[in-house]
């Protein structure tokens, strides 16, 4: 069920998109400003992610990204720059997955998951909000074409992005909109 790919999981960056659109931020100019602490896939995640759980498979593919950094492209690393992104996935079996991704300098510095719909970490809230469901995050992550997918499932309102200012909404907006 479960096949973790050797090249750079834009996967994730639906999760990015959960996991994808930001402002262009002085620290997040250059990928390199800031010496990240990279985010690492808890041991037990492999095994998790075989047994088809969404989040250990986030993560490892969240580690996947990172170790592939070089081969992101500049204006993506700069679009996710240094974000707090809260996810919120409806799971097959109903229940709810509330996850943040915390991006510095483009690369994942953290992410996790917790109980509540809104990050107890978090004082001032998340910089952007992905809501969608289990079956969304799969395709994104099973295709040959991640970003295209995720692309596809923010225009098909699958993939609900939200996030604050004109300048993020008009990035959002492009990104939607370009062939």
């Amino acid at each position: 069920m479960y096949a973790l790919r050797r090249k750079p999981s834009f996967a994730l960056l639906s999760l990015a998109f959960l996991l994808l659109i930001s402002l262009i931020s002085p620290a997040a100019a250059s990928a390199d400003v800031l010496d990240v602490p990279l985010y690492e896939a808890p041991e037990m995640a492999q095994k998790l992610a075989e047994e088809g759980d969404l989040f250990s498979e986030l993560s490892l593919n969240a580690e996947l990204y990172n170790e592939n950094i070089d081969d992101v492209p500049g204006l993506l690393k700069r679009f996710v720059g240094s974000e707090e992104i809260a996810g919120q996935i409806e799971l097959e079996n109903g229940e709810m997955l509330y996850v943040t991704l915390i991006m510095r300098s483009g690369k994942v510095s953290d992410f996790y998951k917790y109980e509540t719909s809104s990050d107890p970490k978090l004082k001032l809230g998340a910089s952007m909000t992905v809501k969608t469901d289990e079956e969304t995050i799969r395709d994104i992550l099973d295709s040959d074409e991640p970003y295209e997918e995720a692309v596809e499932s923010m225009n098909d309102e699958e993939l609900s992005v939200e996030c604050k200012g004109l300048f993020k909404k008009s990035i959002l907006w492009t990104i939607k909109h370009l062939p």
